[in-house]
């Protein structure tokens, strides 16, 4: 039921025979009809613009990791000859661990897991979780880790290491020059956070609550995105209990994600490097 139609008279005591009841109701029929069709075809473009969303988000996820690919490459293409062999192989590993990933979310995409974010549980190192996250990306720009504890914890790997690489992709893409991008981690009690910070400001003309909505790029956007890694990091975080925030000062842009993790009493030492 969508709704009434009242037929009324100024006239006292008008009674409407049954001529008129039935071209009423015949009215009333059109008006349905009317109305049926309108939602149908809201309904077509609501389906439409949903297919477009998810086009968008299925590229955007898929260009993080070929932007380290691609990054990777023309590296070794122009500048191999000259690169040790040690570094040269660490740039490929790279471009390999890249092409894993990508395959794993064309196998999501696939399976239509794309609908349920969250995926299962695993143990990791924070400290190895951070140095997986930043791999490839300091071949394209100077990343700072600037802290990242070897505390064993249990959490949903792929979902955060998601929510970085899309973090990582937008502070390489924001920073002025040659800024560098700086990455810290610590685990409070049951939380993981973890901050990525860059050289530059927030756009002015935008709300930071307002980067975390799809379509979102401030006047002055200079990159090649469409306003949709944000709203995938929050999405994504959403799906693991966990929250993204944002902050400008001292001219730096601070992204820190906050995520529940269960975590072990002690803390693993590693031996130290000679």
């Amino acid at each position: 039921m969508a709704g009434s139609l009242v037929v009324a008279s100024y006239k006292e005591g008008r009674r409407f025979n049954e001529s008129e009841q039935e071209a009423l109701l015949a009215l009333a029929e059109h008006a349905s009809l009317a109305l049926t069709d309108a939602k149908t075809v809201d309904a077509m473009r609501e389906a439409q613009r949903s297919k477009d969303m998810f086009l968008a988000m299925v590229s955007h996820e898929l260009k993080t990791p070929l932007t380290v690919i691609m990054g990777a490459l023309r590296t070794l293409q122009v500048h191999g000859a000259d690169l040790p062999e040690e570094l040269a192989e660490e740039m490929l590993e790279a471009g390999w661990k890249r092409g894993k990933e990508l395959e794993r979310l064309i196998d999501r995409l696939l399976q239509g897991a794309r609908a349920e974010l969250a995926g299962t549980e695993e143990e990791v190192l924070v400290s190895d979780l951070i140095a997986e996250a930043v791999r490839g990306f300091e071949h394209s720009r100077a990343v700072d880790v600037k802290g990242a504890p070897d505390v064993l914890v249990r959490m949903d790997k792929h979902a955060v290491l998601e929510i970085l690489g899309i973090l990582l992709e937008n502070a390489v893409a924001h920073s002025p020059g040659h800024g560098e991008v700086a990455v810290e981690a610590q685990v409070n009690g049951s939380d993981l956070t973890v901050c990525v910070s860059n050289p530059g400001s927030l756009p002015e003309d935008l709300d930071p609550d307002s980067l975390f909505l799809p379509f979102q790029r401030g006047s002055a956007a200079q990159s090649s995105g469409v306003g949709l890694g944000l709203y995938i990091a929050g999405r994504v975080a959403d799906a693991v209990d966990g929250t993204i925030s944002v902050k400008s000062e001292d001219g730096l842009v601070r992204f820190s994600l906050e995520v529940p993790v269960r975590t072990t009493a002690d803390i693993l030492e590693r031996p130290s490097l000679p």
